[in-house]
């Protein structure tokens, strides 16, 4: 074979190994090719799975941040992997422990007193293990359930002495008004005579008695209102009747103005009498040197009428105003403080009013403002 001959046969060689090449060439670009697709899959895949990852995770987070209750996670080794903002406030920021083992608390007790004095706190705690991760510590802050259980129990405790206390004053009451009779009768057997002012201060005195266990009969019952047509002017003049006795003893006069005609209302003409009367009392104590104690009425056209009891005593506090119609609120020394809060029970029940008007050295009115009704079937 000449040299021609080996020469092509070279070259045709030559060109079949170049086209198999090309051929592998292009055969490794198409599997790269798609090798990089797949890894562009993959990342995609990746990427959207770590996304959702992020999102539970930042989804759990908040969830845990915002149970208002302490959640502290610790490892296999007891440290501190994860706590939320409550466990900060509860505890403090930064957490005083690092470890379980530190904790300032008997996690075995449930329930416990973490702090002292007035941030003291009552707590109850949960403590589990969750699998390898480690343990899992909740406290959950009960100060305000245990505060409204003891205020519970308070109330309870308070119902029942209500109840004991009603039960003392009815028994009490009945033989107060046999003394109050007989020393009525005493008094009028004395007439003339020096002792007959002794016969009054025991009558005075029972009396008074009498209206402060009817304050905590009121105060301390469930009340049946009864509803008839009623003359408050003619409640007044009774009321009026039975209180002039008690002002007299300290120099006191007790005035009603004049009204044409009856000045109707709807209600109970006992509680009615009640209120008047606690305001009345209000004023004598109010004016311990004596004075005026004064019944005017209103009977505007706008649909009530008013009674105004006012005193000529030295007038209310200002700093007292706004709570003299709260219960067992005083400002004399002696009472119970129930008077006024009555008057305002009383009224509510009747649809009505009071109100409070005071200068300090010129008395002191008290308006009951009452629904008018505009027949009256005497």
């Amino acid at each position: 074979m000449g040299e021609i001959d080996l020469l092509n046969k070279a070259f045709s060689s030559f060109a079949e190994a170049s086209r198999a090449l090309e051929e592998g060439y292009k055969s490794l670009e198409t599997q790269v090719r798609t090798l990089r697709l797949e890894v562009e899959e993959k990342n995609r895949a990746l990427g959207l799975s770590l996304a959702e990852t992020e999102h539970a995770r930042m989804f759990l987070n908040n969830i845990i941040e915002g149970v208002p209750s302490a959640i502290i996670v610790f490892n296999s080794e007891g440290d501190i992997l994860h706590h939320n903002s409550a466990s900060r406030r509860l505890l403090g920021d930064p957490l005083p422990f690092e470890n379980v083992l530190d904790l300032p608390f008997d996690i075995s007790e449930g329930e416990v007193t973490i702090g002292s004095g007035a941030g003291a706190v009552s707590a109850l705690i949960t403590h589990s293990n969750v699998g390898d991760i480690g343990s899992l510590l909740v406290i959950q802050d009960i100060t305000r359930l245990k505060e409204l259980e003891r205020q519970a129990e308070m109330n309870r405790r308070l119902a029942a002495m209500g109840e004991l206390v009603a039960k003392i004053a009815h028994e009490i009451r009945n033989p107060l008004g046999s003394i109050e009779l007989f020393a009525s009768m005493l008094s009028n057997d004395l007439q003339g005579s020096p002792s007959k002012e002794l016969a009054d201060g025991i009558s005075t005195g029972v009396q008074s008695l009498v209206n402060t266990l009817n304050n905590m009969l009121l105060y301390t019952r469930t009340r049946r209102i009864r509803r008839v047509p009623l003359d408050l002017a003619e409640l007044v003049a009774e009321s009026a009747s039975s209180i002039r006795p008690l002002a007299a003893r300290n120099g006191s006069e007790v005035l009603m103005d004049g009204v044409d005609g009856p000045l109707v209302i709807e209600g109970d003409g006992e509680l009615i009498k009640q209120a008047i009367y606690n305001l009345s009392m209000n004023a004598v104590q109010a004016m311990p040197e004596g004075g005026v104690i004064r019944f005017g009425f209103d009977d505007s056209s706008d649909g009530y009428i008013t009674l105004r009891v006012k005193d000529s005593g030295p007038g209310i506090p200002e700093e007292a105003m706004e709570s003299i119609f709260e219960p067992f609120f005083s400002t004399k020394d002696r009472g119970n403080g129930l008077g006024l809060s009555i008057v305002k029970m009383i009224m509510k029940e009747h649809d009505g009013l009071i109100k409070v008007a005071s200068v300090r050295g010129e008395g002191a009115e008290f308006s009951m403002i009452f629904p008018r009704r505009e027949v009256y079937d005497a």
